[in-house]
């Protein structure tokens, strides 16, 4: 049996590991203080899915150059 350690897919990685991080807790920042008006927080998600973007664009360029 694995060890709660480690997780059960090996290529998913932790949020917090990610560059994203800042962004996704300003999201989620956002979304405790204006839960009833989540259109408050677009700008949010906004940077947020530019950020993953680049995130995955540039880990497909890494792999590819190995």
């Amino acid at each position: 049996m694995e060890s709660s350690s480690q997780s059960s897919y090996p290529s998913a990685s932790r949020i917090s590991d990610s560059n994203c991080y800042p962004q996704y807790s300003a999201s989620l920042k956002c979304l405790e203080e204006f839960s009833t008006d989540k259109s408050k927080c677009q700008e949010h998600f906004d940077v947020y899915k530019e950020c993953k973007k680049k995130e995955v664009i540039s880990h497909s360029n890494s792999c590819y150059n190995m």
